[in-house]
């Protein structure tokens, strides 16, 4: 910041900081969406200009994005107890197969 624009907050009180803060903010927010906004813009000219569909893209990311792990494996005994066949495989289903069950058993 420049010292032109300097501003002595030591000179402020209470509330008026908070008011000071709440105007910054608000002054942020808009030129953070202002700024987005022409990040956005200027995203779909290059991807146009490449041929693409910026939505297209938009929405093939927004569905990766939002891609959660279903659960696919049910304790038959505990039906809260699930494991979606990612990650370490839980404790119950480590149990019950080696007291002989198949891992196909519990598919949901």
């Amino acid at each position: 910041m420049s010292e032109t624009r300097m501003v002595k907050l030591d000179a402020f009180g209470i509330s008026e900081l908070r008011e000071l803060i709440d105007l910054a903010t608000d002054e942020l927010r808009k030129k953070e969406k202002a700024r987005e906004y022409e990040l956005v813009e200027e995203w779909r000219r290059k991807a146009e200009a490449e041929g693409f569909s910026f939505e297209k893209m938009m929405s093939a990311h927004e569905r990766s994005k939002k891609r959660s792990s279903q659960p696919q494996y049910r304790n038959g005994d505990d039906a809260s107890q699930v494991w979606s066949g990612r990650g370490r495989m839980p404790d119950w289903l480590k149990q019950k197969i080696q007291a002989g069950h198949k891992i196909g058993e519990f598919r949901i």
